[in-house]
């Protein structure tokens, strides 16, 4: 008998033409790899997913993180899996499972139920394991840095002027991922500013993060592959400069035109480069990294589940080394709140937002 497989990327198959393919397929299994981008429940790539599996008889559904964010996350993916497990309303279901308040009822204030939740759950969940493998070891290495005076008025200035703008509303948890950035930046050593033409362009102000990863890249032999996870465009061409400052090959996961990508084959990286930057926000899903066992955050990612998936590129299924996280992380500043809020595993932007209305 001949053996159909389609494998179709999660940005392509709810679209028009693709759709309709799938849809009449009439396909026996249906697998959602990185099950987890099907969490958001109104996009329509989880909608389109749970119209997918009505029509097929089995559904699986692959993830090492499938609910990144919050318990509510569990709708989306469940939904797409076995849509008579908490039905096909997400008002009804989130309000059997959270409570609601604040401006417009859309703050969570607390979560319920979460016994029940996970007895259902568990119904659908199992883990897989290689026989006789245990994950290897882990440990988090905190470099603190602390800003120099000039600078640290810098930031005080642009932190004041942030909570003047959360007070009169300019600045929501909507919008407030821009408003964060400019905090993120000057922790890297930059800020945006405007000439007398209005053209912005980056201006350095410190070094801190620099000498910090070269002190740590120096650190190691020439043949042990590092990566750096960095937010921002500036951070991926810093790390390519100190690298080759030492004489080190790199290459960087982030699908920017004309910079050097790393070489992956089969999900797998297998190139010549021994320093990767990697673009926290488009590479840290379905990579098998595990010939490096040290990872850097240069700039933190401002997602709780891509930080998680980050994590689990390098401690995963075949790597035998205890791996090693190095945080480079600005005493007093942003840096030192997003790493709170990810070890407590609490969703970073609600975080941040909700000290800054407290202060308010």
């Amino acid at each position: 008998n001949l053996i159909v497989v389609i494998v179709v990327n999660y940005d392509v198959c709810w679209r028009d033409g693709m759709n309709d393919y799938l849809l009449d397929a009439q396909f026996d299994v249906v697998g959602y790899d990185e099950a987890q981008r099907l969490r958001g429940a109104q996009t329509r790539v989880s909608k389109f997913a749970h119209r997918l599996g009505a029509s097929i008889p089995v559904r699986i559904g692959l993830s090492g993180t499938p609910f990144p964010e919050t318990p509510l996350d569990s709708f989306g993916v469940c939904r797409a899996l076995d849509a008579t497990l908490f039905g096909t309303s997400f008002h009804r279901y989130k309000s059997h499972y959270a409570v609601f308040g604040g401006y417009g009822n859309f703050k969570v204030l607390n979560y319920i139920n979460q016994n029940e939740l996970k007895e259902k759950i568990d119904t659908l969940r199992f883990t897989m394991e290689p026989e006789g493998y245990e994950l290897p070891s882990e440990q988090d290495i905190v470099i603190p840095l602390v800003l120099p005076p000039k600078v640290q008025k810098i930031y005080k200035t642009l932190e004041s002027d942030l909570y003047a703008k959360v007070g009169t509303g300019e600045v929501t948890l909507a919008n407030s991922a821009v408003a964060f950035t400019q905090l993120q930046r000057l922790c890297s050593g930059v800020l945006p500013v405007e000439n007398d033409d209005g053209v912005k362009t980056l201006t350095p102000l410190h070094t801190l993060k620099q000498d910090a990863l070269r002190d740590l890249l120096d650190s190691f032999p020439s043949t042990q592959s590092i990566i750096v996870i960095c937010r921002f465009h500036y951070d991926l061409a810093t790390v390519h400069k100190i690298a080759t400052e030492l004489g080190r090959v790199s290459a960087e996961v982030s699908g920017r035109p004309g910079r050097p990508q790393a070489h992956i084959n089969g999900g797998v990286w297998v190139g010549p480069e021994t320093v990767l930057a990697v673009q926290g926000s488009s590479g840290v899903e379905g990579l098998d990294l595990t010939r490096a066992h040290v990872m850097c955050y240069y700039s933190y990612i401002l997602e709780l589940g891509k930080h998680t998936q980050s994590r689990s590129r390098i401690r995963r299924a075949g790597q035998l080394e205890p791996c090693t996280y190095y945080h480079l992380v600005v005493q007093g500043g942003i840096d030192q709140k997003i790493r709170v809020l990810l070890k407590k595993k609490q969703h970073v932007l609600q975080g941040l937002f909700s000290e800054l209305k407290k202060v308010n």
